[in-house]
């Protein structure tokens, strides 16, 4: 068992220092032709692949969570753009807060 953690170990360490990570924060603004969300703190996110879909209805004042694969220069890689509703209407009539 000791040896298949040891190897384990051995290959992700070897795979780079990438780790997933996220940000949420309100969009300043979405760039469609550049696939690019600007946030408010003026941070961007560049180069958003086609295969990571960005909700088509994407707007300033939204508020997202941006997941992705972060890299000591930077951003290595995407991989789900959401957009954070009102909890008000994401909860079912079944679940209680409080």
């Amino acid at each position: 068992m000791l040896t298949r953690a040891l190897f384990l170990a051995a290959g992700l360490l070897a795979a780079g220092p990438a780790f997933a990570d996220s940000v949420t924060a309100k969009v300043a603004q979405w760039d469609a032709a550049a696939r690019t969300i600007t946030l408010e703190d003026r941070s961007q996110f560049a180069n958003i692949p086609e295969d990571v879909a960005v909700p088509h209805d994407l707007q300033a004042g939204d508020e997202v969570t941006v997941d992705y694969l972060a890299a000591e220069d930077g951003v290595e890689g995407y991989t789900a753009i959401t957009v954070n509703k009102d909890v008000a209407r994401r909860l079912t009539p079944n679940d209680k807060r409080g």
